[in-house]
């Protein structure tokens, strides 16, 4: 079959007609506003970091809850003698969740000072894996953890020396 020139109009006009009706029934989602709406809300643990803290609190630190997270009920507070752990409201927006880009994670002090987050996640691992509560498992698994957390040779020294205290 050759179409002539008046009937590939009429083709391409009839397919034009049925896709013109067709979004017309259907009408268009509202616009997504990116990453301007909470997606996540809940709350999340905060410790003051030292080599003499509970192991509870060690290893709740910077754990979230709420409704739209894993952990849905946040433990009781204190933990234990010598907890000084805190609840803080955690949200996360929806460029975050979605989209794959990380949260600027603030500095957060402790008994060394203020940290970055890489550093005080490395201090943190250390106090794990130093910890008298730990079973020799928990301890190796964190002093693994630890190594693979990028931070300066001489913040390392300063973490093990202050921990050998």
């Amino acid at each position: 079959m050759v179409l002539t020139s008046a009937q590939l109009w009429f083709f391409i006009a009839l397919a034009a007609l049925v896709i013109w009706f067709r979004m017309r029934k259907k009408p268009l989602p509202p616009p997504v506003s990116r990453g301007k709406q909470i997606a996540l809300k809940g709350e999340k643990i905060q410790a003051w970091l030292t080599p003499t803290m509970p192991l509870a609190c060690l290893l709740e630190d910077g754990k979230s809850f709420g409704p739209a997270f894993q952990n849905k009920e946040p433990p009781r507070l204190p933990h234990g003698p010598g907890c000084q752990c805190k609840l803080l409201p955690d949200y996360r927006r929806a460029d975050e969740v979605f989209l794959l880009k990380e949260k600027q994670l603030p500095s957060q002090e402790c008994d060394l000072g203020l940290l970055s987050h890489h550093e005080l996640r490395y201090y943190r691992y250390c106090l794990i894996a130093a910890h008298a509560e730990a079973s020799e498992e928990l301890q190796q698994e964190y002093r693994e953890l630890a190594l693979g957390v990028d931070v300066a040779e001489t913040f390392a020294q300063r973490v093990q020396a202050h921990i050998q205290q």
